[in-house]
């Protein structure tokens, strides 16, 4: 195993307080590899965040490596994109699409950005900022001027002016909000969603895509009980508000709880 290997917590030395698996699917877990991070011309690695199958320390073991390898010149070669709420695939369905987001448009939109590299030499957007907790959990700066990459960001959402959990009466308006920001391109388009009530949907094609946004929607609970609205914000390079498929997503959700 390479020497800037990062192995999680729960598999370094010492004595482990969960049951262990047999040493050699052990071995597997610590993901040995022979990469290197040398290689010539350019490159663009996209990341699902919450990808299941592949951890965060595997793009950091490698972007070790390329550091290693490129030094002060890393910027000249190499960049890597996070996608938030993203998982090993794309989602399989429209309650998926509400809980996840594809990473397919993004590799697409590298793509773009690589072709534009190597052939013009003009420079993708930098990567983006994160890193890896002492637990070896990913975090990302909250706000896109700081994580950077070329995803939105859903930076508050809120139930009448709450946070997190938001406790709401039963017919009244609610009013629902949030604040998206893209760190390249604009926000074209919101949508607010929640699974178990088929009237609660709302989109919003912006007119005048900017770079920062409020998404305001007013619902109406008509039954008591505990949903999950969720905001999904897309954005565009070329802020095209009738683009289908190719804008970059990313959603938030908040829990609310609906007293009679």
């Amino acid at each position: 195993i390479e020497e800037t290997y990062r192995p999680p917590d729960f598999l370094r030395d010492g004595n482990p307080i969960y049951p262990q698996r047999a040493s050699k699917v052990k071995e597997i877990l610590k993901m040995k590899h022979f990469q290197t991070g040398d290689f010539k011309g350019k490159m663009i690695t996209i990341f699902a965040a919450h990808d299941v199958a592949v951890w965060p320390p595997v793009l950091f073991n490698y972007l070790d490596l390329v550091k290693k390898r490129k030094g002060h010149l890393l910027d000249d070669y190499y960049r890597f994109y996070l996608v938030e709420n993203a998982t090993h695939g794309p989602p399989m369905s429209v309650e998926e699409s509400f809980r996840t987001v594809s990473f397919s448009p993004m590799i697409g939109r590298a793509l773009d950005y690589l072709i534009e590299w190597v052939e013009r030499n003009i420079a993708p957007p930098p990567s983006t900022k994160a890193e890896l907790s002492s637990e070896n959990s990913l975090i990302m700066p909250h706000t896109a001027a700081e994580r950077r990459g070329i995803q939105p960001i859903i930076t508050k959402i809120t139930a009448d002016g709450q946070t997190g959990v938001a406790k709401v009466p039963l017919c009244k308006p609610v009013k629902f909000n949030g604040i998206a920001e893209a760190p390249v391109g604009n926000i074209i388009k919101y949508e607010w969603y929640c699974q178990d009530l088929r009237d609660f949907y709302h989109e919003v094609r912006l007119k005048e895509p900017k770079v920062k946004v409020n998404t305001p929607y007013t619902y109406t609970f008509q039954q008591p009980g505990k949903y999950f609205a969720v905001l999904r914000v897309t954005s565009d390079l070329g802020g095209n508000p009738n683009i289908l498929g190719g804008g970059q997503r990313n959603l938030a959700r908040i829990r609310v709880i609906v007293k009679s």
